[in-house]
């Protein structure tokens, strides 16, 4: 597959960047004075940051920023090939073609509260690439979101996003998470374990969107995933293969040939066994449901 027209050598790197900058505004798409930039044959990095100084005349300020966010783009640009070289040969025990696939990312560093990441797959009648889009804190950004959001780029790869379903799409990509998001969902999941009180399986599967704030639909794909991988950890085809299943199912019919074909098991059966699975890992009782027993009537034996 070949690269995006512009894409070239590091050595035209700054030709184009002027080139890109002046078709990004005409577009209407704002790119900051202090915008770091690096490219090559596989990615496309911006990263600014929401800090511009108060004085646009301070050129020492300015330039500081900027050297700022350049160190910051070539970072994520070692980070990016690196994560896509590991994951594809971890995910898909194969890498991937240098040049083959370019992803642009851009990254704009600022409070945490303000976090969102999304992943783009786009296809023209002559190239298939990708965009990232990561709004963050340098911290989260270089702990985990970059990560998460590389594994969903080396699936569209290998895959194409449409193959496979979202819960099995952010389940995998979610194990790149970082620690205080895995505590977050090991308390839910606990806490569903304890109450047996779960969320439907069969309604995450229906999921077409999602976003960062769906902190229930994360906790179960990743969960989930988790244990069918546990059931064939030599087996990665297995699972993508009943994930493909799922996301065409039209009904619970569906659901049960799918479990049946690759797990030997109804749906329900599966989802019974996946809670299990949570319960012995994390040591919790199957909660026991008392019946209300009939009132006794007590009689003292002292009372004739």
């Amino acid at each position: 597959m070949e690269p995006l027209p512009f894409i070239e050598s590091k050595t035209s790197s700054r030709k184009w960047f002027v080139v890109i900058t002046i078709v990004l505004c005409l577009a209407g798409v704002r790119v900051h004075g202090q915008t770091g930039f690096v490219s090559n044959e596989n990615f496309v990095i911006y990263c600014t940051s929401s800090r511009i100084p108060r004085d646009k005349n301070n050129d020492e300020l300015y330039q500081k920023i900027l050297q700022e966010n350049q160190e910051r783009a070539e970072k994520i640009m070692i980070m990016a090939e690196r994560y896509k070289k590991e994951f594809s040969e971890e995910i898909f025990d194969q890498t991937i073609p240098y040049g083959k696939g370019t992803c642009r990312i851009d990254v704009e560093i600022t409070s945490e509260k303000k976090h969102r990441a999304y992943f783009y797959p786009k296809t023209t009648s002559k190239h298939h690439y990708s965009n990232i889009e990561i709004k963050t804190s340098e911290q989260r950004l270089f702990e985990s979101t970059l990560a998460h959001e590389i594994v969903h780029l080396v699936i569209d790869h290998k895959l194409g996003t449409d193959f496979i379903p979202r819960w099995l799409d952010e389940g995998i990509a979610s194990i790149q998470d970082g620690d205080k998001t895995r505590i977050g969902r090991r308390i839910q999941i606990m806490d569903y374990a304890q109450t047996d009180n779960w969320p439907s399986l069969e309604e995450v599967m229906k999921v077409k969107k999602v976003t960062s704030d769906m902190h229930e639909f994360y906790t179960m794909a990743f969960y989930f995933t988790q244990y069918l991988s546990s059931i064939t950890p030599k087996n990665s085809l297995n699972l993508v293969e009943f994930g493909q299943k799922t996301k065409i199912a039209k009904d619970k019919k569906d659901l049960d040939e799918a479990a049946k074909k690759y797990y030997k098991m109804s749906f329900d059966e599966l989802e019974a066994q996946w809670h299990a699975w949570v319960r012995q890992k994390y040591g919790i009782r199957m909660p026991i449901k008392q019946n209300k027993l009939p009132m006794i009537k007590r009689v003292n034996p002292l009372v004739r």
